[in-house]
């Protein structure tokens, strides 16, 4: 099955701290965002255990998505989950996407946010990858980095997994 949440981080993540676009998240950075996220889904029952790691970078969740998550019935969040789709949530996550672009340094092109710090320069002055802490990376065992978002994505991008180990198993019947 094709996780929802892959395409949905791929597709709209990638800058950890980005401007709000509602109200309901708690602020203070990637990890109080990530412990909100986790805080709604366990609410809503699609948690297999109480706890997952939340440091900063392991999953930069932005503002605007984690409101997204926040804001929803547990019935639009199950279906997105559960079932791959959901209108509200498909119409909070399109919006979250719009929002954001990244303009390259030298102004030579715009891009969808998603492709800065994503380990591949984009921008002809790699403007998109200049400002990236390590924290917006994940560190396979072969010394690989994947960005930071594709973990716990249900897709193993390091050769050996390690960036799926430990993630969140949905309770979904």
């Amino acid at each position: 099955m094709n996780h929802p949440l892959k395409i949905l981080v791929l597709a709209s993540l990638a800058i950890a701290a980005l401007p709000s676009c509602g109200s309901s998240s708690s602020g203070g950075g990637a990890k109080a965002l990530c412990a909100d996220f986790y805080g709604k889904l366990k609410t809503c029952g699609l948690l297999d255990r109480t706890n997952y790691p939340c440091t900063n970078g392991s999953l930069p969740f932005d503002t605007c998505l984690t409101d997204c998550f926040v804001d929803a019935a547990c019935t639009d969040i199950k279906d997105s989950i559960c079932e791959g789709f959901s209108a509200t949530m498909g119409t909070c996550f399109a919006a979250c996407h719009n929002a954001y672009e990244f303009t390259c340094s030298d102004g030579s092109d715009t891009m969808p946010a998603e492709f800065v710090c994503d380990v591949n320069e984009n921008c002809d002055d790699g403007s998109d990858e200049a400002e990236c802490s390590k924290s917006e990376f994940f560190k396979c065992e072969d010394d690989t980095l994947i960005p930071a978002y594709y973990r716990c994505d249900d897709d193993e991008d390091c050769i050996f997994g390690e960036d799926e180990e430990g993630c969140p198993v949905y309770q979904c019947s």
